[in-house]
């Protein structure tokens, strides 16, 4: 690999990107999540082993989901998620995975998650491993822990936590490197049957606060829309979904004046109900 197509990727992969975009893709993932700038740390879904594992807890049904996000046209890097979700009598466990970057220089994260509910709060824990790869330099990977927790404040009203890092692992390469430590929190309210508000705040230990807003409105039975704006840095994001019985699709995307626009869109299956 060529020093110019190193330091170019290195750049737009893991310096420039995280910087305008401020969504960190190691807990943020899902075409449903995105349209809503990401604002998922109460939400329930098939990505709550990449969003907040504790949302595992919710589901009565097997499934399994991807996702594939592509930033920006005039860059050849993206990100790919898996997950899958088995519900039990007393519990629930997850596996998820994340791979961010391209064929020279990529990121990936592995994570088992288990989650319970109690009463009106679902809580879960889950251990990653994630590794670092770019060619020609070799990898560098580490042990992470991440734990949150979802409580049903009112039927409407719902709070959401959840910390990733809270070890405070470092790469275990020639050079110890510690890694993000990424804190979230927000609160979501059922304004109507059809319409919900998300609240976020999402912050990693070094870096300045991210906060974000997003609503999501059912048009008709299993078909909705959505919109989100972050702020520091300002940004905007659109998705549609469906979600039917067995299949659910979604779709989101945002755009940037200068480099133009980021398109995810993500699959998941319900496989079948729990025993």
């Amino acid at each position: 690999m060529s020093i110019r197509i190193f330091l170019t990727t290195l750049f737009c992969g893991f310096i420039l990107i995280p910087k305008l975009y401020s969504q960190n893709f190691l807990v943020n993932g899902g075409a449903n999540s995105f349209g809503t700038a990401h604002a998922n740390v109460t939400e329930s879904t098939s990505f709550s082993p990449i969003n907040n594992v504790s949302g595992i807890a919710a589901q009565d049904e097997i499934q399994i989901a991807t996702s594939a996000q592509k930033y920006y046209s005039q860059i050849d890097i993206g990100n790919l998620y898996f997950t899958a979700i088995y519900p039990m009598k007393k519990f629930s466990v997850s596996a998820g995975m994340v791979r961010h970057g391209n064929e020279f220089m990529n990121q990936h994260r592995v994570g088992l998650g288990i989650a319970n509910k109690i009463g009106f709060v679902k809580l879960g824990a889950q251990i990653n491993y994630l590794q670092y790869q770019a060619e020609g330099f070799g990898s560098a990977g580490a042990v992470v822990l991440d734990f949150g927790g979802i409580a049903e404040m009112t039927e409407k009203l719902t709070f959401g936590a959840y910390v990733f890092n809270f070890t405070q692992s470092s790469l275990k390469g020639q050079e110890r490197e510690q890694l993000p430590i990424i804190m979230k929190a927000g609160l979501s309210y059922l304004l109507t049957q059809k319409f919900k508000v998300y609240t976020e705040l999402e912050k990693e230990i070094l870096a300045e606060p991210l906060f974000k807003v997003g609503l999501q409105y059912e048009i008709i039975a299993h078909l909705f829309v959505r919109t989100g704006i972050t702020i520091n840095p300002t940004n905007n994001f659109f998705g549609l979904g469906y979600h039917g019985k067995k299949i659910h699709f979604d779709y989101g995307f945002s755009y940037h004046q200068t480099l133009g626009m980021t398109h995810q869109a993500s699959l998941g299956i319900n496989l079948k109900k729990r025993d």
